[in-house]
């Protein structure tokens, strides 16, 4: 199952509440003239890019008054601290 193939699956009781509060979030914002601005973001491996794909499907299925957009960033790397304090030193 892939995200952008499959949006409108989205499995498992916590995920599905996740969405529907996000859902009533952005319909109550998108009334306003301020607009609504969101970012999920997460671990990899958490589901933020099938949950992303969802609620696009749920906001064009729903005819909301929005415009769902996903921005995939570039993976960033972290470093350990030992190796930040080394080459802070250098």
């Amino acid at each position: 199952m892939e995200p952008d193939r499959d949006p409108q699956y989205l499995f498992g009781e916590k995920d599905r509440l996740q969405r529907n509060q996000l859902l009533a979030s952005m319909e109550e914002e998108s009334y306003s003239r301020d607009g609504h601005k969101a970012a999920v973001y997460g671990d990899y491996g958490r589901g933020k890019t099938h949950q992303c794909f969802n609620l696009q499907y749920e906001i064009n299925r729903q005819g909301l008054p929005l415009a769902a957009m996903y921005i995939k960033c570039a993976r960033t790397v972290r470093r350990s601290r030992s190796r930040r304090s080394s080459e802070s030193s250098c």
